[in-house]
């Protein structure tokens, strides 16, 4: 199983692979906890405007672990600064801090 560090650096790389700033086109980053499989997906989206949004998967990180997800969400915000939303975390809690995820 990947470390925290190694996941961070995979979606953080292929963010930048996917990122190519266009005028008037929004970016963000989409988190999704899947508690079926106990893992951690994140999404790459993209619409440019008046038209339908583009997911695209980034990774799926195994280590079902909140601190691990909080690890790999200050990564990427503190490299990139697209709003990033959160699915599946209803009631979840951030480890740090004790306020609600989603």
């Amino acid at each position: 199983m990947e470390s925290k560090e190694q996941a961070a650096k995979i979606i953080i790389e292929r963010i930048g692979m996917m990122f190519k700033p266009k005028a008037n086109t929004r970016y963000t980053i989409s988190a999704v906890n899947d508690v079926y499989d106990h893992t951690y997906n994140f999404f790459f989206v993209s619409q440019k405007a008046y038209q339908r949004e583009k997911s695209t998967p980034i990774h799926t990180v195994e280590d079902y672990d909140l601190e691990t997800f909080e690890h790999i969400i200050k990564a990427i915000k503190s490299k990139y600064g697209f709003t990033i939303e959160f699915y599946g975390f209803t009631d979840e809690l951030w480890p740090s801090t004790g306020k609600k995820i989603q």
